[in-house]
């Protein structure tokens, strides 16, 4: 009788599986090494939102400060001059008077182009855009963004029970949000109204999104709010693009009480220089504090 070879051995589902995921991944890394424009491209972006950022920053504090605005802003986006530029012979918007109070020169996109500017004649709201990028848009206040918040649904449809006013909400954009143990919410960001109600850039809404009116902000702030933290014994930290809270002098930075009153003992003396941006509380109730400042109470 002849010896029987084995028969070899059949894949299995799972060893096929493990092949098919293997390639899988050594085809995406062989799609970014062959595609390196569009990991750069990403990065342009980056920068291209970095700099329309701090350009919507100073405009706003050039106004904040000055009444006006730094240039003759019109209804459709217009270029912005860049250096060397003249806005009647280039046919852009000059911003030259943002230097060097406001930004140490005016940003131009990273491939050489020019970022653009224009007013929401009905509201006053500045857009700027990057027409320049590469991968996904690159805009502020674009005039087709929605302002009013939301929440979301672990599904990723809008929670039909946090009523916002609907069709109304604020009236500019909502720049941070967050939300207290309770399940209120702190919002801020450059908006005056919510519905009819004047709020000045900060509200506190209950958990189904009426407004909350135990938390009186009074005459509120005169900038925007760019950032809030809220601490564990719920007192609120608030930074943004203001100089004053109800009236009263508080430089980029302030304490909330739970019911929206200033918390005096949170002293910053003269405050910063430049926007706040960020805010972090530490675990020993220390706040880390970042943005476009560079000294506070007098000190780089």
């Amino acid at each position: 009788m002849k010896n029987q070879q084995p028969r070899p051995k059949a894949f299995t589902l799972l060893e096929v599986l493990l092949v098919v995921a293997a390639i899988g991944i050594l085809a995406a890394i062989v799609i970014i090494a062959i595609n390196p424009q569009r990991q750069l491209g990403l990065v342009r972006d980056r920068q291209r939102q970095d700099d329309l950022t701090a350009l919507d920053m100073a405009i706003e504090q050039y106004f904040l400060r000055e009444g006006s605005y730094p240039g003759a802003f019109s209804g459709t986006y217009q270029d912005i001059c860049g250096q060397g530029q003249d806005p009647d012979i280039d046919d852009c918007t000059d911003l030259s008077l943002l230097i060097p109070s406001y930004l140490s020169q005016i940003p131009t996109d990273p491939n050489g182009g020019n970022y653009q500017v224009a007013i929401n004649p009905e509201n006053g709201q500045v857009s700027l855009n990057a027409p320049g990028a590469e991968v996904n848009p690159v805009a502020t206040n674009p005039p087709a963004s929605s302002e009013d918040p939301e929440v979301i649904l672990a599904s990723g449809d809008r929670d039909p029970s946090f009523d916002v006013l609907p069709s109304v909400g604020v009236d500019h954009n909502v720049y941070t949000t967050a939300i207290q143990s309770d399940g209120k919410v702190i919002i801020g960001g450059r908006f005056i109204y919510y519905g009819i109600q004047e709020v000045n850039r900060i509200i506190r809404l209950n958990s189904n999104g009426s407004r909350d009116t135990s938390f009186n902000t009074g005459s509120g702030f005169n900038g925007s709010v760019w950032t809030t933290s809220i601490q564990e014994d719920g007192k609120v930290i608030v930074g943004g693009g203001f100089s004053s809270y109800q009236g009263e002098s508080v430089n980029y930075i302030v304490r909330l009480n739970s019911d929206g009153s200033r918390d005096s003992s949170f002293n910053t003396g003269s405050g910063f220089n430049g926007s706040v941006l960020t805010t972090s509380i530490q675990e020993d109730g220390k706040v880390i504090v970042g943005g476009g400042f560079s000294s506070y109470q007098g000190e780089s």
